[in-house]
């Protein structure tokens, strides 16, 4: 059933048009909708689950998946006894967090991830992995109560892809299971749930606390910008207990101190011997306007022992490394260098504590704060709109004559007289006017054929909604 018939006329300049064209268009809609008869389709949405897939069986890992996840190598570490929940550790693990964040963003098909769970596996008396903060299950919607692969394998394949860059120590899913460190890899899973509407996987300790590749400044790494503390054009602060700061690594080798640094407090940690961090600190920074700037941090005297600190930049997609000396110098801000920054996110500031080389004992390392001071001109501000505009602005208009039908309207004609009057001049020329009179704009009077046309037209019209509505 048509509901309108909406007919725009193109030069809005004109003010009549043939009524034959209106019938014609009117006789050719109604030629169309006489086709045939269409059924209604319902009105039922389209079900965008059509396009998921259960597979017969259990979660099938691709071979050449199989085959590189052999080369995993994590190490496999368990919650140990669950004791009565005495060893459960209260909280998710920083890795845990900023690893379900990243997942929630890259995979659409998952409707949440849950983290801590103070719980015992079954009655085996050991403690889930939950209870530790290192375990994640990726919530994924079933089937007709069946796990669906084409949402739920992609995932668990790009897990196993990237277990050694990320720290996955386990996976289970869809009745299947995958080790980074047992052999067989992976095998049927025959726990009391299938795992059929979630991926269980497992961090190890190296991964729960942000200490391997995937982390830490690699290709892939999550954006970890975007924490809600815009730095102006001039530039800015951020402190220790700002949420763009964050500390990764183990609680155990973190000191806090709460009192001096710029805002009160700060933490400290060791430096030592390693290939890879065990703590280390980022100030994530997101810029309002790009420019260059200078970057300062803050390394409270009491702490500040150690006089070779590696720092990382990222700044407008480079990473630049500085050893900072913070023993140089007292005052509470240090210089780490100018560098060019982009507006926007995926920028940071990062701090870390392994070297290599030999590091002596006690050798201190402060983490407070850093700050950013613009050093090109400030960007001129937007222009204001005028508070007391033109109360008459003369605007630049393209001039259309206006049309001659014979009459105008009411008004004052030339002599001083007001009410209608008639052209004396002008007509033959407005009409040799393309701008008023184009091939769609003629002023030529209806005959009655063309007004037949046009009534028919709509008596068929309403013949046949009337039809339509008699048949619903």
């Amino acid at each position: 059933m048509i509901a309108s018939l909406d007919i725009s006329i193109a030069n809005p300049s004109c003010t009549a048009f043939h009524t034959t064209s209106v019938a014609l268009v009117a006789l050719l809609v109604l030629v169309a909708s006489c086709a045939e008869d269409i059924e209604p389709r319902g009105d039922e949405p389209f079900d965008s689950r059509s396009l998921e897939a259960n597979v017969p069986g259990p979660w099938q890992i691709p071979p050449e998946v199989e085959e590189a996840g052999e080369e995993s190598d994590v190490e496999y570490t368990g919650a140990g006894p669950w004791n009565g929940g005495a060893n459960c550790k209260g909280e998710a693990t920083s890795g845990a967090l900023v690893l379900r964040d990243w997942l929630l963003e890259e995979w659409p098909q998952i409707s949440s991830i849950g983290i801590y769970r103070c719980s015992e596996i079954g009655n085996t008396g050991l403690l889930s992995v939950h209870g530790t903060g290192r375990a994640l299950d990726l919530m994924i919607p079933t089937i007709n109560g069946e796990a669906d692969n084409t949402a739920g394998d992609p995932i668990g394949n790009w897990l196993i892809l990237n277990a050694e860059e990320i720290g996955i120590q386990a996976i289970i899913w869809d009745s299947w299971r995958w080790y980074a460190d047992h052999w067989p890899r992976s095998g049927p899973y025959s726990g009391s749930h299938p795992h059929h509407d979630h991926l269980h996987i497992e961090l190890s300790v190296a991964g729960a606390n942000q200490q391997t590749p995937w982390f830490q400044d690699q290709p892939g790494s999550p954006d970890l910008g975007g924490c809600g503390q815009l730095l102006p054009a001039d530039g800015g602060q951020i402190h220790h207990r700002d949420p763009c700061f964050q500390k990764f690594g183990s609680d155990d080798f973190w000191r806090r101190v709460d009192s001096g640094g710029i805002d009160g407090g700060y933490w400290w940690t060791n430096a030592f011997r390693a290939n890879e961090p065990s703590n280390w600190a980022r100030w994530n920074i997101e810029l309002e306007v790009d420019g260059n700037y200078l970057v300062e941090y803050s390394s409270p005297s009491q702490h500040s022992v150690f006089d070779s600190v590696r720092y990382n930049i990222r700044h407008d997609q480079t990473i630049s490394e500085v050893i900072a000396d913070p023993t140089s110098h007292s005052g509470p801000w240090h210089v780490l260098g100018e560098f060019e920054f982009a507006a926007g996110t995926d920028q940071w500031v990062a701090v870390y504590d392994n070297y290599d080389f030999d590091v002596a004992s006690n050798q201190h390392i402060a983490v407070d704060a850093i700050r950013l001071t613009r050093l090109d001109p400030l960007p001129e501000p937007d222009p204001q709109p005028d508070s007391q505009p033109d109360p008459d602005p003369i605007e630049d208009e393209i001039f259309v004559p206006e049309q001659d039908t014979g009459f105008h309207d009411a008004g004052f004609d030339d002599t001083g007289h007001s009410g209608p009057r008639r052209s004396d001049a002008g007509d033959n020329q407005a009409e040799d006017d393309p701008l008023v009179n184009g091939p769609l704009c003629q002023t030529t009077a209806q005959s009655p054929t063309e007004w037949g046309l046009f009534a028919l037209a709509l008596l068929l019209l309403a013949t046949r909604t009337n039809k339509r509505r008699r048949l619903s």
